[in-house]
């Protein structure tokens, strides 16, 4: 820890020494950086290390006798009565004190001579010896934990985050339900001619809440990963973990979008028909975020998700149509594929355009015709598979990408 008690109170300061200390005496190392502490804090140390200018060390010990090396003959410094050891220290080793203050009859030593003595000290050569003595002791090989146990462990540190965040939730689910109502109140009682269109933003305003908020599963926690990934963790439990994890806000988010949304816009389909292809636009898109969370960096991710989820928008046969990207563009078919918008809007159009009564058959065959949109009824299924298809490649993607990328920070 870097100065954990910086900005803090003398009160404060000992607090939190005092409950990392009982975290010590648990079995837990901790090493921290701490300057001017107060008596009651130095004492809590079990040994402390005093660097000199330029890093060099000075004294590496127990607490207990940091004040009497520096005391002894061969250093020549004495404690000034009433003044605080800690402070006393660290004067020593910055070359703050006189002879003056110290009450010494001889030249004190440099600080760059403070080094040199330690160099040939008995207390450095017995930190050696002991340093030797615990190298030659047999360690036991240490039992790989289970998989099963790797996943249950990280799917309840996924949790107690998910509680801790649980404000950074409240906010995902308002931005969802703002986007609900205005684009309900746009488009309330909305026309089979409009649906496509509607449908397009419907599943802009899907794309971008999910994907921006599923930037934060991965790309936040990067650094986390790579800690432990250094640690020899299995690296699969801990992706399982974080998409376990997230499975509760991926179901939730559709029946908080769908319950303004539907509510307003009245279509003849069934709830149950929009609501499957929320889930699995939520699913695709979060997928595709934790994928590209891994390529850049946090800032960088967001840009691109946006710039993602407007190109799909673009791309999902409402306007342009189907028929006029296929015309227009060589690729035009292969990237309206790609698009997690064009199969959310067919879906639900062919759904929407099903529900009409046989007098509006030429309307349907006429919005059919214009737009390219594959109406039949049993059209949708495909849809649902393709959106299926996104999410699980693209989760595979990120799994990839979290493992072969910035191999470096992972060793």
């Amino acid at each position: 820890l870097d100065e954990p008690t910086s900005g803090l109170d003398s009160t404060a300061s000992l607090d939190v020494m005092g409950a990392l200390s009982r975290l010590a005496r648990r079995g837990l190392t901790i090493i921290t950086v701490l300057h001017q502490p107060r008596y009651e804090i130095f004492k809590l140390f079990d040994d402390v290390l005093l660097l000199g200018k330029g890093g060099y060390v000075a004294y590496l010990g127990p607490t207990k006798d940091v004040v009497d090396y520096f005391q002894q003959d061969s250093v020549g410094f004495k404690l000034p009565l009433h003044m605080n050891p800690a402070d006393f220290i660290i004067d020593v080793v910055s070359g703050a004190l006189g002879d003056g203050a110290s009450g010494a009859a001889k030249a004190l030593p440099t600080p760059e001579e403070l080094f040199a003595i330690w160099a040939k000290s008995p207390q450095r050569q017995a930190n050696i010896d002991a340093g030797r003595q615990l190298a030659r002791i047999a360690v036991p090989d240490r039992k790989p934990v289970p998989m099963y146990a790797q996943l249950w462990t990280f799917l309840k540190r996924c949790i107690v985050l998910q509680k801790r965040a649980l404000n950074v939730l409240v906010m995902d689910s308002f931005l969802v339900l703002l986007g609900a109502f205005f684009l309900g109140a746009i488009y309330i009682n909305v026309s089979l001619n409009d649906y496509p269109g509607m449908q397009t933003l419907s599943s802009l305003v899907l794309g971008l809440t999910t994907m921006l908020s599923s930037l934060r599963i991965f790309g936040t926690d990067r650094a986390v990963y790579w800690r432990e990934a250094s640690t020899g963790v299995n690296r699969l439990m801990y992706f399982l973990a974080a998409n376990i994890a997230q499975l509760p806000i991926i179901v939730l988010m559709p029946l908080i979008y769908l319950a303004i949304l539907y509510t307003l816009l009245t279509p003849r389909s069934e709830f149950q028909d929009h609501f499957v292809i929320a889930l699995l636009v939520v699913f695709a898109t979060s997928g595709i975020g934790y994928f590209i969370s891994t390529l850049m960096n946090p800032k960088n991710s967001q840009m691109a998700s946006v710039v993602f989820v407007l190109i799909s928008s673009m791309l999902s046969g409402s306007s342009p149509t189907l028929d006029k990207l296929n015309s227009e563009c060589f690729i035009g078919q292969a990237l309206a594929a790609l698009s997690f918008c064009r199969w959310m809007v067919e879906a639900l159009v062919g759904k929407e355009a099903a529900m009409y009564p046989q007098v509006f058959a030429p309307t349907v065959q006429a919005l059919e015709t214009y737009t390219g949109y594959n109406l039949d009824a049993s059209h949708y299924s495909t849809c649902c598979g393709i959106l299926f298809l996104f999410g699980a490649l693209s989760r595979i993607f990120a799994f990839g990408g979290l493992v072969l990328l910035n191999r470096g920070q992972q060793q």
